[in-house]
């Protein structure tokens, strides 16, 4: 019987990281007040606009924000702090992995009051060099893979190149050796 326990309690070990592994992305930035000062203790409420459902944080002491890990999706990100306009930005998108940084600056005026801004801009990652890329899966099905190799497609993402491929075999083959270049 002890064996049997063993074996439960390493199979169970070894599905622990897989839990990680479901491509969440996250939302994250700072609030500021309309002199650029950082805003601690603002409600922001962070909405998939395609499920409606909505997490709730609140920024700490230096005006930072961070979300739960969310599904891909559209999002919406409101804030509220007292003293100041409501300000909601839409339009975020939210792929496979990503840290999107909205930032987000309050008015001064009554929480009743909103600042509604639309974003449907590329959000651009600063906090670290990740470099990543969703594929449509419509491009996936449509696309003619040479043998059904998976790792083809990693040659549409931008600024992949590959050295491997029908010309480089074809030099080998009849004696040239490509170039390199180093960069």
């Amino acid at each position: 019987m002890s064996k049997l326990a063993l074996a439960a309690a390493c199979l169970s070990a070894l599905l622990l990281p897989l839990h990680a592994q479901q491509g969440r992305g996250t939302i994250l930035g700072k609030v500021t007040d309309p002199g650029g000062g950082l805003v601690g203790g603002a409600t922001v409420t962070i909405t998939n606009t395609q499920t409606n459902v909505s997490s709730t944080t609140q920024t700490n002491s230096e005006g930072y924000y961070t979300s739960t890990p969310l599904i891909p999706g559209a999002y919406e990100v409101s804030v509220e702090m007292t003293g100041f306009k409501k300000s909601v930005q839409s339009g975020i998108a939210l792929q496979v992995d990503q840290r999107a940084e909205v930032n987000i600056a309050l008015s001064l005026g009554a929480v009743g009051e909103s600042v509604q801004v639309t974003a449907d801009v590329p959000l651009v990652n600063t906090s670290d060099a990740t470099v990543g890329q969703v594929i449509e899966n419509k491009r996936v099905e449509e696309l003619p893979i040479n043998g059904r190799s998976a790792f083809a497609l990693v040659g549409l993402a931008a600024n992949v190149k590959s050295n491997a491929g029908p010309t480089q075999k074809r030099l080998r083959r009849s004696g040239h050796e490509p170039q390199r270049v180093q960069y």
